[in-house]
């Protein structure tokens, strides 16, 4: 994988491990974090877990994806539409006024990197007649 748009997405992809580490972070650390999103603090810590979980194991296709040799465009498909979701609960939330303004705010960088992936998609995509 030489070819710029390649390296281009590598560096997304190297960027969305550290962007998913850091959200892995604010999930273990509900009573420091969720504040900042305007969320309470779930009262069961399955469903944290569940999300810590789900925010790591991403993080880890990332971190594999950005070192494979061919990428799985099938992964980047469900990467892409799962930062989608997360973003649009978020921004739901925040037009119904169930969080803050600040939520929507912190997970944009979700919706930055489905564009992006998205992109790397569209632009690699074979035409079959």
């Amino acid at each position: 994988m030489t070819n710029p748009l390649d390296r281009w997405l590598t560096r997304s992809l190297y960027l969305s491990v550290g962007f998913n580490a850091m959200g892995t972070l604010a999930m273990t650390l509900p009573q420091v974090f969720y504040p900042i999103l305007g969320i309470p603090v779930p009262e069961h810590p399955v469903y944290q877990a569940v999300a810590v979980l789900t925010i790591a194991l991403f993080g880890l296709g990332y971190l594999l994806q950005a070192r494979a040799e061919q990428r799985d465009r099938t992964f980047l498909l469900i990467a892409a539409l799962g930062k989608i979701g997360f973003f649009a609960i978020f921004l739901v939330s925040w037009l119904v006024g169930s969080v803050p303004w600040t939520a929507p705010l912190v997970t944009s960088g979700d919706l930055i990197f489905a564009l992006l992936f998205i992109a790397w998609l569209w632009a690699t995509r074979t035409v079959k007649e």
